[in-house]
């Protein structure tokens, strides 16, 4: 497995507001499989891939969208690798996967890969652990 840097949420959610909301970006956040729900409690929940071509065709405020990567799909990755500048267009997109599933996607997606503003390896945050309910 490649070495990423290690960070939460709350350390995550404060290096996007200094970026700035008119600052599409793309972050490539990788856990444990047994983190992902705590991971996603604390950046507030995932957009069901339903909703995500409407959430991303809105016009209007920048927004953050959570894609979770819990098994390998490679005809949402594609998709994805196809339209990345359209999927980023509306603000920041923040793919959390396992690393297994990140590194095989990171191999299979070039367009992707070349527009990632960074890849994080994402641990819980503690401080908030008793606040999950």
């Amino acid at each position: 497995m490649i070495g990423f840097s290690t960070t939460t949420a709350f350390r995550l959610v404060r290096r996007l507001a200094a970026a700035g909301q008119n600052t599409p970006s793309l972050y490539f956040l990788m856990c444990n499989i047994s983190d992902i729900g705590a991971i996603e409690e604390d950046l507030g929940g995932r957009l069901p891939m339903d909703q995500f071509e409407t959430a991303v065709s809105k016009a209007g405020a920048p927004t953050v969208t959570l894609i979770v990567l819990d098994h390998w799909k490679p005809q949402v990755l594609s998709v994805l690798d196809r339209n990345i500048v359209l999927f980023t267009r509306s603000g920041t997109l923040l793919l959390l996967a396992t690393p297994e599933i990140g590194e095989r996607a990171l191999a299979a997606a070039p367009n992707l890969r070349n527009r990632l503003t960074d890849i994080l390896r994402m641990e819980p945050d503690k401080a908030l652990q008793g606040l999950r309910t």
